[in-house]
C-alpha cells in the first residue's frame, strides 16, 4: 500500500479508483459523485440522496461549464448537450419511478455507467484543453 495506515479492512471501493482528472477541482468533485453512488447503491435514504444527487451534479456541472467559457473550449457546446442530458435523464429517472428499489438499481446502474464514460472520455478533453490554457 502506498504508506496508507487505514489498512485492507477500512479501504473502500473509492480508495480503489484511479485518478479521475489532473485537475484537483475536478478529481474531488468526480470524487463525491462516486461518493454519491456508492451511497445509492447501499442503504441510505433514498429521497434525500437523489436530491444531494441533483444538488452535486448541478453544482459540478456548472464550474465545468464555466471553465469552458472562460478557456472558450472549442467542444463546449457539445459538453453541455450531455449535461444537459444527464439531467434529464437524472429527472425522468428520479420522477418516473414508484418501486424505490428498482429506482435505486436503475438510478445506480445509470450514473455509473453515464460517470465513467463521461468522465473517462469527454471530461479527459476538457482537463487535456485546461491545462493548456492560462486559467487551471
Amino acid at each position: 500500500m502506498s504508506g496508507d495506515s487505514r489498512g485492507a479492512a477500512h479501504r473502500t471501493a473509492l480508495d480503489e479508483r484511479p485518478v479521475t482528472s489532473d485537475l484537483l477541482w475536478q478529481e474531488t468533485q468526480h470524487r463525491r459523485l462516486f461518493e454519491l453512488l456508492d451511497a445509492l447503491e447501499g442503504d441510505a435514504e433514498l429521497a434525500p440522496l437523489i436530491l444531494e444527487l441533483h444538488r452535486y451534479a448541478e453544482e459540478h456541472f456548472t464550474l465545468e461549464e464555466a471553465y469552458m467559457e472562460a478557456v472558450a473550449f472549442p467542444e463546449a457546446a457539445a459538453h453541455r448537450r450531455a449535461h444537459d442530458k444527464f439531467r434529464a435523464q437524472l429527472t425522468e429517472l428520479s420522477a418516473g419511478q414508484s418501486d424505490a428499489e428498482g429506482m435505486r438499481g436503475l438510478t445506480a446502474m445509470f450514473l455509473r455507467e453515464w460517470l465513467t464514460r463521461h468522465i473517462y472520455g469527454t471530461d479527459k478533453v476538457l482537463e487535456a484543453f485546461i491545462i493548456d490554457s492560462a486559467i487551471k
